[in-house]
C-alpha cells in the first residue's frame, strides 16, 4: 500500500515543507510511480515517519533523528537515555525558576500594596555579594566574584542597598550604602552557594517592611521618615541600618525607575545586622 503525500501530511498534522525536510535528512525514502508526478510513502516509510516525529518530540534536532534511526539497538537506547537525564535536569531547572518567578511577582504586589504603608513582618534569610560603595569596587577580585553569581544564581538574583548605618536612628549619618546583589538563602543553598571573603549572610529578622520607588540620585528620607513614625506609633525601636531590595525596574525616558521593599530590623538582637559572614 502507497500513500500520497497529501495523505501523509494528513495523517502526521504537518505541512507539505515539515514532509520534505523528513525526506531531506534521509527519515523519508519517497517512492515515484513510473509515470506519475504523485510522492508515494509505503509502510516502510509510514513507520519511519512515525519514529522520526517520536525522536523529534523527545528533543532531538532533525539531524540526530536522522543518524538516530541509523544507529543499532545500543546506541539509541543509550541516546535516550541520555536524553532522559537532560529532562529530569531541565525540569528541576524550571521549578526552581518558577519558584522564583512566583517570589518575585509576590514581591512587587506587595510593593505596590506598601508604596505609602508599612507593616511589621519578618525578612526573609538572604546572601548579599556587596559589590559599591559609593560607585567604587570595594576588592579587586569582585568583578570576578559577581561573574560567578550571576553565572550561577541568575535568575534568582536582585540588586540590592544594604544601609549598614544608623541611617533610620540618626538623620546626619551620610555614608554611602553598600551596592550589591542578593539571592535567598535557600535558593542560593539549593544551587551551592560559592562563599566568599565579601559576602555577608542576612538572617530572617522581624522588620518594619515598606516599599520604595526611587531613581538614582532621589532622596529616601521621606521613605526613612514614614519607617520611623510607623514604629514610633506602634512602640518599635529600629536598629541601625537596613536592605533595600529591588523587585522592578521601569524606564522612564532617560532614567531607570526602581521599585524596592526595604527591611528595617527591630532593635533587640545582639548581632550587628548584616554582619554575620
Amino acid at each position: 500500500m502507497r500513500i500520497k503525500a497529501t495523505q501523509m501530511e494528513r495523517i502526521f498534522g504537518m505541512s507539505q515543507n515539515g514532509i520534505r525536510l523528513y525526506e531531506k535528512h534521509g527519515i523519508l525514502r519517497l517512492e515515484r510511480r513510473a509515470g506519475s508526478s504523485y510522492r508515494l510513502y509505503g509502510p516502510e516509510e509510514m513507520l519511519a515517519m512515525g519514529c522520526g516525529v517520536q525522536l523529534r518530540r523527545y528533543g532531538f534536532s532533525m539531524q540526530e533523528t536522522g543518524e538516530l534511526l541509523d544507529t543499532d539497538e545500543d546506541g539509541q537506547l543509550h541516546a535516550l537515555e541520555a536524553r532522559e537525564e537532560a529532562i529530569a535536569g531541565e525540569i528541576e531547572r524550571l521549578l526552581r525558576v518558577r519558584k522564583s518567578l512566583r517570589t518575585q511577582t509576590a514581591r512587587i504586589r506587595q510593593a505596590e500594596r506598601l508604596l505609602d504603608a508599612c507593616v511589621l513582618e519578618e525578612k526573609p534569610a538572604m546572601y548579599f555579594l556587596g559589590t559599591l560603595r559609593d560607585g567604587r569596587p570595594t576588592d579587586e577580585g569582585m568583578i570576578d566574584m559577581l561573574s560567578q553569581w550571576v553565572d550561577a544564581y541568575t535568575p534568582h538574583l536582585s540588586a540590592a542597598m544594604l544601609l549598614d548605618g544608623p541611617y533610620l536612628t540618626r538623620t546626619d549619618y551620610h555614608e554611602p550604602p553598600l551596592q550589591g546583589v542578593a539571592v535567598d538563602a535557600d535558593v542560593a543553598l539549593e544551587l551551592g552557594l560559592r562563599a566568599g571573603s565579601q559576602m555577608l549572610y542576612l538572617p530572617p529578622k522581624p522588620c518594619v517592611v515598606t516599599a520604595v520607588r526611587y531613581a538614582v540620585g532621589d532622596s529616601l528620607e521621606p521613605v526613612f521618615e514614614r519607617v520611623r513614625r510607623y514604629a514610633r506609633e506602634n512602640g518599635h525601636r529600629l536598629h541601625a541600618g537596613a536592605v533595600i531590595r529591588q523587585v522592578q525596574c521601569v524606564r522612564r525616558g532617560e532614567r531607570n525607575v526602581q521599585t524596592g521593599l526595604l527591611y528595617a530590623p527591630l532593635d533587640g538582637d545582639e548581632r550587628q545586622f548584616g554582619a554575620t559572614r
